[in-house]
């Protein structure tokens, strides 16, 4: 990974990766790896849309009418879970999702890297663990980052044979 620039996206564990166009789901990231962020100008065309820096840091700034700024997150009405209500509470059984994705933990976007210069995904729906060999892709490859999703710039079929191979890096 010498040489290999970080590009400022937060690709974190659990992550869906999907195709460019959407349509076919590629897999989960299992891993990153963060590096050292690219030099001015030479960064990599990805965006992250949904959960952008300033959202992570902070709330972005809304302006509403008479100008006033206003936290979209600050008031949390009710405190009640969607998840309480039913059909079948799975809070007490260990189910922690509710809790955090709510707007209290910024929606589920902690601990992602900043700078992130691979990262690995467990392919398929099928989660098999050492018996499903990850794919390796670099942030080159990163087309969008949204809240839990990550678009490459190739379809499921255009995966280079490269990403099948396991980085060289600690």
């Amino acid at each position: 990974m010498d040489g290999v620039a970080a590009v400022p996206l937060r690709i974190r564990p659990g992550m869906d990766v999907f195709s460019a166009y959407q349509n076919q789901y590629i897999g989960t990231v299992i891993r990153v790896w963060p590096g050292k962020r690219a030099a001015s100008g030479t960064e990599n065309s990805a965006r992250e849309t949904g959960s952008t820096i300033e959202a992570v840091r902070g709330n972005p700034p809304l302006q509403a009418e008479g100008g006033a700024a206003v936290s979209p997150t600050a008031h949390i009405g009710s405190k009640t879970l969607g998840e309480e209500l039913g059909p079948f509470p799975t809070e007490a059984l260990g189910n922690d999702g509710p809790i955090n994705q709510s707007a209290a933990r910024k929606y589920g976007t902690g601990g992602s890297e900043p700078d992130v210069v691979l990262f690995a995904v467990r392919p398929g729906r099928i989660n098999l663990g050492p018996l499903t060999p990850p794919l390796y892709i670099p942030t080159a490859a990163v087309r969008s980052v949204s809240m839990a999703r990550v678009i490459l710039d190739v379809q499921r079929d255009q995966i280079p044979p490269e990403w099948r191979q396991a980085p060289h890096v600690v």
